[in-house]
This record gives C-alpha cells, sequence and structure tokens, in this order.
C-alpha cells in the first residue's frame, strides 16, 4: 500500500465524522480514545493504518465505518467528492 493511499485513509475519518455532524471529542468518546490521539489520525500526523487494529476497529466503529471496505480502499470515491 502506498503512503498517499494511507493519507486517504486519514482523511476518510473526516468526511466520515463531517457527514454525522460529529466533533472530534465526540469521535474520540465514542471510541473510547483521546482527543489528541483521534486528532492525531484525522489530521495525518499519525497514519491510521499503523495503529493497532483495536484501536483502529473502536475507531471505524465509532464512525459506524465498515472495517473491511475501509481497508480495502473502498471508500476511495469519497475523495472525490465534496461532501
Amino acid at each position: 500500500m502506498k503512503n498517499n493511499d494511507n493519507t486517504n485513509r486519514n482523511k476518510i475519518l473526516k468526511i466520515f465524522r463531517k457527514y454525522k455532524q460529529l466533533t472530534q471529542q465526540q469521535v474520540a468518546d465514542k471510541a473510547n480514545i483521546n482527543y489528541r490521539q483521534y486528532q492525531k489520525f484525522e489530521s495525518g500526523e499519525r497514519d491510521v493504518m499503523n495503529g493497532s487494529f483495536k484501536l483502529v476497529c473502536r475507531l471505524l466503529n465509532a464512525l459506524e465505518i465498515d472495517i473491511n471496505k475501509f481497508y480495502q480502499g473502498n471508500y476511495d470515491y469519497l475523495l472525490d467528492e465534496n461532501i
């Protein structure tokens, strides 16, 4: 997987969060992670694809993102849309 693909995965977090009209704090609370930790994922400062599987599952669950589709890149089409 190319680094750009990983950056796209981080961007998808933000797209889903905004679509669901949630704040970063709300997502962090739902995922039971620290706000700053979530912020680092969303900003790309920390690569979501390098997070622990358990943590990423909680994060994706909080955003109601299908884990299989996320890892396979099936949400990449959202990057081209203005959401």
